[in-house]
């Protein structure tokens, strides 16, 4: 009887157990870079990316200046080819943007080279001086 009852009591805790698991989603991974200065007044609300026509990428991210003051931006798109090798264009390049303060903003650029198949956005704080300024590397 004893052993009866222990391998009921094994069989239930099994079961109860098992149905205590939980299924863990993996995040997809975020296409936004906020340098360490910026990631303190810059949320990230969204992130979009597509086809645009002539068949080229087209990335953005929408976010907000959560900060009192207006904040001077420098940010890039980088493309990747299909084996994950940077590609350098225009559409590359370092811009500036200031941001008001406590508003939404938008950022949005199509690559201009038709074996873009990823990117990533890098955000800076461009009132931060940098040692590097072409890396946007922050001190």
């Amino acid at each position: 009887m004893h052993k009866v009852i222990s391998t009921l009591v094994l069989g239930a805790s099994l079961t109860l157990g098992g149905c205590q698991q939980q299924i863990v989603k993996e995040a997809p991974l975020s296409k936004v870079e906020l340098g360490p200065s910026s990631s303190n007044f810059i949320q990230v609300t969204s992130e979009r990316a597509g086809i645009a026509s002539s068949n080229l990428l087209r990335a953005g991210m929408s976010g907000i200046n959560t900060s009192q003051a207006s904040k001077e931006l420098r940010y890039r798109f980088v493309w990747f080819d299909r084996d994950g090798f940077e590609i350098n264009d225009l559409s590359s390049r370092w811009q500036y943007r200031t941001l008001p303060p406590k508003e939404r903003f938008s950022l949005e650029m199509i690559a201009t080279n038709p074996k873009s198949a990823d990117y990533l956005i890098r955000i800076y704080d461009n009132a931060r001086k940098s040692s590097n300024h072409s890396k946007g590397i922050e001190e």
